[in-house]
């Protein structure tokens, strides 16, 4: 039952990792009431994995950051299986071997639904017997009037209004409220980046004597692009030491296979010992499932309009580069100190919860907007395409230290740090290209000279 207390009210709608995590940090602060709206059914009761599309969640950095500041890391170590890092080989025609590059701090990965699970059991313990938060599962909830923070929502029981001094939208890249600010806010507007080729399908690693000898706490890179394949663990039936293992399949580009031998002889292509790992039965589903565009990133104008705040893939979504969840779990505490530090500074008491929230949601536009940009640019550097170019780049700059991807995953670099150091690698690359090109014209004309 949704309360109608007086104290300032906030809905979040979408209990994935982002909302679940601000669920979790607003749940500290006695002033608010927060209803935590979601479409789907409880993350308990539902599967942990979808085969089509369960790729392993890695939460390293300001993931690991966002978890101890909203008290959440024991329930993590307890539901999830413990990350070091990745095991690569990206340059194979020099190097077959793999290289492992290890976090800086240990954290955690999984699947979405065991993330989820673990946060929401977390967030339920804490506020068992008290009001403050309430979870609406199998409940939709629309943004009906954005300026003033009106819902529209619907559950088996019916349908209703609702009002809200702040609605916050952690609604996944597919977001409807990101939808409906572009519908009513006059400014707002959403633009579509320009989107890499890039897809996925998803490769079920069923053979247990193969996998075996992975080890279930890294991530590994098995093949870089054009055929690029990442396997990694999830939580099991019996949980984290009972992993599941998937793969997941990157091309430049959507990808039919007339056959079986089509599909296998892709997969040794890129990685000859694909099938110690999976049965010719798992090839076979993987060639017969749908190549899923992964390339598409769009930008807002802001991440506030009204009395509506745009969180995680709501209001950033990019190609996955191992962050997306990382991000928006951090950007879920931005936004709580953002709504702390405007509560606080409540202005002797002359404006409402409604007008504090209102510019809390500025506030966050303003602190996380670099950020989410920079985050954003790193992914969309991730082109398959550029297969072996990247892939060469990628294994030179990680052994610089300045690789952007590598770096994001370092929570002690803010996301605009990481890109700022490989852009300037970026430079002086050019910079020793060009002087190198240069010297070589140089030497062309002397040499034709002396002829």
């Amino acid at each position: 039952k949704m309360s109608d207390r007086s104290t300032a009210r906030i809905a979040i709608i979408g209990a994935g990792p982002a909302g679940l995590t601000l669920g979790l940090a607003l749940a500290a602060r006695p002033s608010l009431h927060v209803d935590i709206f979601e479409r789907a059914a409880d993350h308990r009761a539902s599967a942990m994995f979808n085969p089509d599309r369960s790729y392993t969640i890695d939460i390293t950095g300001h993931g690991v950051k966002a978890a101890r500041y909203v008290g959440a890391a024991a329930v993590l170590d307890r539901a999830l299986i413990p990350f070091l890092g990745l095991r690569m080989r990206l340059v194979p025609s020099i190097s077959p071997h793999m290289k492992e590059e290890r976090c800086k701090e240990p954290g955690w990965t999984g699947s979405r639904g065991d993330i989820c699970s673990a946060l929401l059991s977390e967030l339920l313990e804490r506020t068992r017997g008290k009001e403050g938060v309430a979870v609406h599962f199998d409940t939709e909830a629309t943004v009906v009037n954005a300026a003033k923070g009106t819902l529209r929502v619907s559950d088996r029981s019916g349908s209703r209004e609702a009002s809200y001094d702040l609605v916050i939208g952690s609604d996944g890249a597919g977001s409807g409220v990101r939808s409906a600010l572009q519908e009513q806010i006059d400014g707002f507007t959403i633009t579509s980046c320009p989107s890499l080729t890039n897809h996925a399908t998803m490769l079920h690693l069923d053979c247990k004597a193969g996998t075996d000898s992975l080890d279930p706490r890294f991530l590994y890179i098995l093949s870089p692009p054009p055929v690029l394949l990442v396997a990694g663990a999830i939580c099991g039936p019996k949980g984290p030491t009972d992993p599941l293992w998937f793969c997941q399949v990157g091309l430049p580009g959507a990808r039919r296979f007339g056959s079986v031998d089509e599909a296998v002889k892709l997969l040794t292509g890129a990685y000859g010992s694909i099938t110690e790992l999976c049965s010719v039965e798992a090839i076979e589903a993987f060639s017969r499932r749908e190549s899923l565009p992964i390339g598409r990133s769009k930008e807002c104008s802001a991440f506030h309009g009204g009395r509506v705040v745009l969180l995680g893939d709501a209001g950033a979504p990019f190609p996955p580069v191992g962050q997306g969840v990382n991000a928006a779990m951090e950007a879920a505490t931005v936004l709580d100190t953002c709504i702390g530090l405007r509560l606080l500074g409540s202005d002797g008491g002359r404006r409402s919860p409604g007008d504090m929230l209102e510019a809390a949601a500025g506030d966050f536009t303003r602190v996380w907007g670099p950020e989410a940009a920079a985050v954003s640019t790193i992914a969309r550097g991730l082109d398959y395409k550029a297969g072996v170019f990247l892939a060469s780049k990628s294994a030179l700059y990680l052994a610089l230290g300045v690789n952007a991807v590598h770096n994001a995953k370092d929570g002690a670099l803010s996301y605009t740090q990481a890109l700022a150091i490989e852009r300037r690698a970026d430079r002086c690359l050019r910079g020793i290209a060009a002087v190198s090109l240069v010297a070589s014209m140089a030497t062309m004309c002397i040499w034709l000279w002396r002829c």
